[in-house]
């Protein structure tokens, strides 16, 4: 679960039926198998990749050995567009995690569409934008919060995009794993900090999900630790 992107729009949810049955059709379909890899880092292949299909990894090993991982996209979802706006090679290794049906668009295919429908480019703008604003906000939390603070503001943000009518008893779907690949720590320290949270009365574990109490609580006591102007919820 990528815990970073969960609310952003995908380019179905902003494109016409219309504009992006075009899309589709255009999509050169490849299927891959669990831990296959898609695309390494460096590759310079130019190309949006459309995910109709499964899940895939987006992570990086370092020369230890050491694997990161950055984000997990699902059905809908897109990546690549840097590579055909900006002619930036890959920054990330992109694996299978289940079997996989991808859709590529290559780059003279995907200008001849823009051409035409240039809805598409504003689509995948705003797409591009609100990832971007999910990661300033969460460099602002590494450079300025301890880690149960972020945890707090991550798991607040996750029940905002739920839009749960009472937002009490919220329950987000995602593991300790989940949540220490997203803050960079180890599943210890998130264990750790969840349990203070939990004592608290702010959260309650389970398997394989995490309850907020009361979400209007849990932002009470951000807002009383946070020492900048707090955000207004997104709508």
């Amino acid at each position: 679960m990528d815990l970073l992107q969960s609310h952003v729009p995908t380019l179905q949810d902003l494109l016409e039926p219309a504009v992006m049955n075009q899309l589709e059709a255009a999509c050169r379909i490849r299927w891959f198998q669990p831990d296959q890899l898609i695309h390494r880092r460096g590759d310079q292949t130019q190309g949006l990749s459309l995910i109709r299909q499964g899940h895939v990894n987006s992570s990086n090993v370092g020369l230890d050995g050491s694997m990161v991982s950055t984000s997990v996209l699902g059905p809908g979802q897109c990546f690549g567009e840097y590579t055909l706006f900006a002619g930036l090679p890959r920054t990330h290794d992109v694996i299978a995690i289940d079997s996989v049906e991808l859709g590529n668009i290559a780059e003279r295919t995907f200008f001849s569409l823009t051409d035409q429908y240039p809805q598409i480019v504003r689509a995948l703008l705003t797409i591009s934008l609100r990832r971007s604003y999910a990661l300033l906000e969460f460099l602002d939390s590494l450079r300025r919060l301890p880690l149960e603070m972020r945890m707090a503001k991550l798991l607040l943000a996750q029940v905002r995009h739920l839009q749960e009518a009472n937002r009490q008893n919220c329950i987000i779907h995602c593991n300790q794993e989940d949540l220490a690949s997203t803050l960079g720590v180890t599943r210890i320290s998130v264990s750790k900090v969840l349990a203070r949270l939990e004592a608290g009365g702010l959260v309650k574990r389970g398997y394989r999900q995490i309850t907020v109490t009361d979400a209007t609580v849990l932002g009470d006591w951000v807002s009383a630790r946070d020492q900048v102007v707090p955000l207004a919820p997104e709508n």
